[in-house]
Formats: structure tokens, C-alpha cells, sequence
């Protein structure tokens, strides 16, 4: 099952072990799989966009310099998601946030 699904962690090995009818514990799922090197799930994820660090001399104070940060996430329901955030500079709080599951919904 780990072969055909390289993400699945041991909660959701047991839950399919479970709905197929198998009695097991998650304590023993979890020890199986890391004894057999697979206890830690592949996450892929992808960075797009470089910051420029440079601008954190030119804030004085908030809300002078916003810096945005772009990441792709992979979601096992959507696919490939978009998660946008705008950064004060100032104190590196985050202003703003979107998640989008298209590209076309950053751009409006």
C-alpha cells in the first residue's frame, strides 16, 4: 500500500487496514512501518519566488515595507495549491493570506 501511496502516514495505513477489515492497533502500524523505513510520509513541496531581504533596512516602522511570499503546496482533495502571504517587513507578521487552488485566482 506505501509503494502505490508514498504519502500515507500510519493513521491513514490504519484506517484503510481498518475498512478492509483487518483488528490492528496504530501503535503497531506506526512500529511496522518504522522498523520498514516508512514511517515518514513523502511531502512535496515546491518554493516559488525569491524575497529580497535587503528591504528590511528601508522599514521605520509598520506598514512602511510588505514583502510577499509565494509557496506551492501539494493537498491530497485539490492537487497542486497556491499559498500566497504579504509579510510586514517591520515586525514579519503577515498582513494577508490567500490560498487558491489556481493561478488565475492570484492574478485579480
Amino acid at each position: 500500500m506505501c509503494e502505490r501511496h508514498p504519502t500515507y502516514g500510519y493513521r491513514r495505513v490504519t484506517a484503510v487496514l481498518r475498512r478492509e477489515g483487518v483488528l490492528v492497533n496504530h501503535k503497531k502500524v506506526n512500529r511496522i512501518m518504522r522498523d520498514a523505513g516508512l514511517a515518514r510520509p513523502r511531502i512535496r513541496t515546491q518554493l516559488v519566488g525569491v524575497s529580497d531581504r535587503g528591504a528590511a533596512g528601508d522599514a521605520m516602522g509598520p506598514n512602511q515595507v510588505w514583502q510577499m511570499d509565494l509557496t506551492r503546496a501539494w493537498v491530497e482533495a485539490l492537487g497542486w495549491v497556491n499559498v500566497v502571504a504579504v509579510i510586514d517587513v517591520w515586525d514579519r507578521s503577515i498582513v494577508g493570506h490567500v490560498v487558491a487552488a489556481r493561478t488565475q485566482l492570484l492574478a485579480a
